[in-house]
């Protein structure tokens, strides 16, 4: 074994995320294990890459503890965090495109995965099994700590998909065969329906119609009004619907509306107070999820707007048919129904 590549994957590792050290713990027992059965090998090499790393990774330490100390959320209810878990392990396997509330697809995908799983755990090869063993327990632990989510599952889903990889290649030809290939061809197909159908989403941040929203709050820019947004993308594309009013920088992208470029009649809504409440004819606000919570200030300044102005006109887009379990499981995460809303109002 070449244990200078192992330190230096490893040092790539822990410096890329801080989760790295939890993969690294499973390996080093994956390696502590087959000690007791190969005694041609030492544990001498694996204690200096540890103490190597551990000494490379001082520079990092302070910020891996304060991670440690405020990124981890571990008040949830445990019925909560079991939902949350659950509807992870649906995503690897399915993906996003199909929430598991959508019960006529949900319930033939979980039992799809279930026999998948089952099959796997007690069928694979004995060298297989703990990667799956070590791949729910990284699971279960980033739940715990409420760090869990899709893009750092996709970190620990090799370990998912090496068992049953080897376990439907190295099985007979047979009833458990074909039932492991079936359930993966449920789920691959489950999961394609959604992507064509784009109906499904369990979030539908995916099909937020952002575009057409940013193309018609730079009209009414253009004729004079007032346009306030929250949402980042919302502001991705009104950068490129409205130039700024630089026009020097025109010939370049210089970022994005309304803080590395702004234009006059363009707000985010702790902008729009600073700038005193400016109204236009026409004041559009703009709503989504401002990082995944409502912001403070967004609702501040449909307030002021309220009070001082005519609401003509309420338009609610992408309704997300799960808000309710989330709001009911995972209320901190600040999901709404409606996940665009534009509001037009009239100020005198």
């Amino acid at each position: 074994m070449n244990w200078a590549w192992v330190f230096l994957s490893s040092l790539a590792l822990v410096y890329s995320n801080y989760f790295g050290w939890a993969i690294l713990a499973c390996l080093a027992l994956h390696f502590a294990l087959r000690l007791r059965r190969d005694h041609s090998l030492s544990w001498r090499p694996l204690a200096g890459v540890a103490v190597l790393l551990l000494v490379s990774y001082l520079p990092l330490l302070s910020a891996f503890l304060d991670v440690l100390h405020s990124g981890i959320c571990t008040s949830r209810p445990t019925l909560a965090t079991f939902f949350i878990g659950i509807y992870n392990l649906n995503c690897i396997f399915v993906s996003e495109s199909v929430a598991p509330w959508f019960w006529f697809l949900g319930v033939p995908a979980g039992i799809a995965i279930t026999v998948c799983l089952i099959l796997t755990f007690l069928r694979s090869p004995a060298q297989a099994r703990p990667f799956l063993i070590y791949f729910a327990s990284l699971l279960i632990l980033m739940t715990v700590l409420g760090i869990v989510g899709t893009k750092r599952t996709l970190m620990i889903a090799p370990w998912l998909i090496l068992p049953i990889g080897v376990t439907l290649g190295t099985l007979r030809r047979g009833v458990t065969r074909r039932a492991l290939l079936a359930s993966l061809i449920v789920i691959a197909i489950i999961g394609w329906y959604g992507i064509f159908s784009r109906t499904l989403y369990a979030a539908p941040r995916w099909v937020e119609p952002w575009q057409s929203v940013a193309r018609d709050a730079a009209t009414v820019v253009r004729q004079g009004g007032v346009v306030i947004g929250n949402n980042p993308s919302f502001f991705f594309y009104l950068t490129y619907a409205l130039p700024p009013d630089d026009s020097a920088r025109s010939s370049g992208f210089s970022g994005l509306l309304p803080a590395s470029v702004r234009h006059r009649n363009v707000f985010d809504p702790q902008q729009w107070i600073l700038a005193g409440h400016p109204q236009g004819p026409t004041t559009l606000l703009v709503k989504g999820l401002h990082y995944s919570a409502v912001s403070p200030a967004t609702e501040d300044a449909q307030q002021s707007l309220d009070q001082h102005c005519i609401l003509q006109d309420v338009q609610q887009m992408a309704h997300d048919p799960g808000a309710k379990w989330k709001q009911r499981y995972v209320p901190d995460a600040g999901q709404i129904e409606w996940r665009v809303e534009v509001r037009t109002y009239a100020c005198p």
